[in-house]
This record gives C-alpha cells, structure tokens and sequence, in this order.
C-alpha cells in the first residue's frame, strides 16, 4: 500500500503471504485514519509481522492466522462482530514475549485457536458474545496431543453463550491414559452445542458424556461425525480400524449406566454419520437422557449407500425412540440430500 493517502471506499481487504518490511506499517495504513470504511479485514500467512496494532471504527470482521512471528496484538475495534485468531501466537516459546490486548465490547463471534495465556492476554469486556469456538479441545493422550490446550481458560470468561463450537479428538493408538476432557471443571451456559467428532474407530461416549454432564441447558446439539481434521497426525489410522483391545477411549465405562438431566434438549443433528456400533450405544444413552427431545435428524456420510447396514441403524434408533420423537434419516444422491425410506 502505499506510504500515505487515505482509502475512502475501501471495505474489504485480504492480504495473503505477503512480506512485510516495517514495523506496523501495516497497521498505520489500515487503522481508522486511511481507511475510514474498512469493513472486513484478513491477514493470512504474512511474514514480517511481530508487531500488529489497529484501531478502526469501522471494522466488524477480522481474520488473522498462521502469522508465526506475531508477538504483539493490539486491537481496538468498538463496532468489531467478528474475529478469528489462528495460528499465529503458538509457535512463540516464551510466553512471556506475548503482549495481546484487543477491545471489542460489541463482539458476537470469537474464533480462537490459538495459544491463550491470560498473564499476557487482555480480551476487554465481551457483553454480547454468542459464539464461541475455541477449535480441538477434548483428546484422549498425553497433553502435546492438543491443538490449543491453553484455549479451555478462555471457557471461563463467559458465563453463558448461545453457540459453543468444539471439536473433539481421538488419536489412532492411545497407550497413555488420560482422559483429558476432565480437566474441565464447568463449560458456560450453552443453548446450541455443535461438536465435530473425528472417532476414527473408537468409542466416543464417555467423552461425550463428561462434556454434556456440563451442558445441561442444551436446547440443540449437533454432533459431526466427519473424520476431517485440522491436524494431521501419521500414526492415525484409515476408518474402520479395529480399536485395540487395550485402549483407554471407552474409559470410565460406567458412563453407560450414568444418569444425566437434559431436561431441555429438544433437537439432535447427528452429521456425516457413519452407522456403527459406537454410534448406537452413544445414542441409545442420549435418547435417556433428553426427556423433552422432540426431533432427530440423522444425516449418514456420502460415502455410506444405502444398504442392510444402513436399514440395521436405522431400525436400532427406532426401537428404542418415543412415539412424540420426530426421527428423519438422509443419504446423499451425489450431491443431493434427500430422504431415507428403506425399501420393503
């Protein structure tokens, strides 16, 4: 951009690997004083950028990720709705270094997969927030395992939201036993919880379970069972794998003879369902615990065509429902999704 000028009609900007040089420069140029209506603003792989401060009254969506020598943020924005920090602060050894301070009292969505250190983090007041999505934060393993363990603190800034995104883990061999969704003591308050599950051929209940045990208020859940996954990891294996007979991933088993009030539990979106055993034996549970439930949807993965395994599912969902239980199931015809009814 650039060294001095002001840009009045520009709203969106995308900067992808570029090369910075100055300290700021980027900042000074797209801060409130050049670019006065600057609406939507991302910073994607830009090297040259330990130093990033903007104050715009006009933004309402920033995107920042994979800036590997940021170090300091600062972001004033007072009308911003919309923020999305990934990748940027985890590769710094020392904590310490880091210096983030952003304010954005009228933010809605916060997208944080990242490092989070509230030592050196300053977030400001986020009244209004509705949706939270910290990324990968439940795994079985050892703790190098998470994307962004430090992310969980940030659970403990809200008391309540309306949307909690999660994504919850499994690793291909777990020989060391830790279950580490227990190191949460309390989630916020959460009316829409949407989970991406990548199982790979393990039981996924209990951690499920210890995550609802702490959702109670859930009007609307949503599970994932896509095995897409932003890390990838070399020892994990193709779907359908056998779990080896030690595996901790069913751990504490008692979970399927735990009660659980979901008294508001009303609707259940269970996504790119694969059919299996484990998902029978998670929902079976679920159907007991949401005595209010109203609706299932189940939506089998584009890879699954319609056969006795598919009818086999289907039949188990419903022998255990309740008449006032509206159930639906769907299979993709190419790219179409349309309504399961199996013949005969």
């Amino acid at each position: 951009m650039p060294a001095s000028g002001v840009f009045v009609r520009l709203t969106d900007l995308s900067l992808v690997y570029v090369q910075l040089n100055r300290v700021n420069r980027l900042g000074d140029a797209i801060s409130s004083p050049r670019c006065p209506a600057l609406r939507k603003l991302t910073v994607s792989h830009a090297r040259g950028l330990p130093t990033f401060i903007i104050h715009s009254e006009s933004l309402l969506q920033l995107k920042l990720s994979n800036l590997h020598t940021l170090k300091k943020l600062t972001v004033v924005a007072p009308a911003l709705e919309e923020l999305t920090l990934s990748s940027c602060l985890a590769s710094v050894m020392d904590p310490s270094q880091l210096v983030v301070n952003i304010s954005a009292p009228e933010l809605l969505v916060l997208k944080w997969k990242d490092t989070y250190d509230p030592s050196f983090f300053e977030l400001g007041e986020m009244a209004h927030l509705q949706c939270l999505d910290i990324g990968t934060l439940v795994v079985y393993g050892s703790g190098k395992f998470v994307y962004s363990p430090d992310s969980r603190i940030l659970l403990q800034c809200c008391e309540a939201i309306h949307k909690l995104n999660l994504k919850v883990v499994h690793l291909s061999r777990m020989v060391y036993n830790q279950h580490l969704s227990e190191d949460m003591t309390r989630l916020p308050e959460v009316t829409f919880l949407n989970l991406v599950v990548t199982a790979l051929s393990h039981s996924f209940g209990a951690c499920l379970f210890n995550i609802l045990r702490m959702c109670t208020s859930v009007i609307k859940l949503a599970i994932d069972m896509s095995c897409n996954y932003e890390v990838c990891y070399a020892s994990c294996p193709t779907p359908g794998e056998e779990c080896p007979s030690d595996c901790f991933c069913d751990h504490p088993p008692n979970w399927k003879f735990k009660d659980l009030i979901l008294d508001r539990l009303q609707e259940v979106d269970i996504i790119n369902s694969g059919g299996t055993g484990h998902e029978v034996a998670f929902l079976e549970r679920l159907f007991s615990w949401a005595t209010a439930l109203e609706q299932i949807t189940v939506t089998f993965d584009e890879t699954i065509t319609e056969s006795m395994a598919m009818k086999e599912f289907r039949q188990k969902l419903l022998s255990f429902s309740r008449p006032e239980i509206c159930m639906r199931f769907f299979v993709y015809r190419g790219s179409e999704k349309v309504l399961y009814v199996p013949e005969g």
